[in-house]
């Protein structure tokens, strides 16, 4: 049986500076902030978000800072996370499990 450890703020904070620690340029927020940001996610979602961000800064070509790269992706995951949410629940504000028809 495989049993792995939750990712803690505390650890992806770490892991968020380590990736600092790798640019030529600051992030603009420093790794705590964007750890909180980014709430509960693992490991891999939050490779993805450095990824994304370092992407971005690449075909940017200089001519976005990197601060304006961080801000944008953050706005971007909390709207996906809020999305994510929504369609855990109905409109209602029920799980949308609860709707189900029995059986299905």
């Amino acid at each position: 049986m495989l049993f792995w450890k939750p990712t803690t703020r505390k650890d992806l904070t770490t892991y968020i500076g380590r990736f600092a620690a790798t640019l030529d340029e600051p992030l603009g927020r420093v790794p705590e902030t964007i750890s909180k940001r980014l709430g509960k996610v693992s490991y891999a979602e939050a490779e993805e978000f450095c990824r994304d961000v370092r992407r971005r800064s690449i075909l940017a070509m200089g001519e976005k800072p990197m601060a304006t790269i961080v801000a944008e992706r953050l706005t971007q995951w909390s709207a996906r996370q809020r999305v994510s949410v929504s369609k855990e629940l109905g409109n209602d504000g029920l799980s949308a499990a609860a709707d189900a028809a029995p059986g299905a």
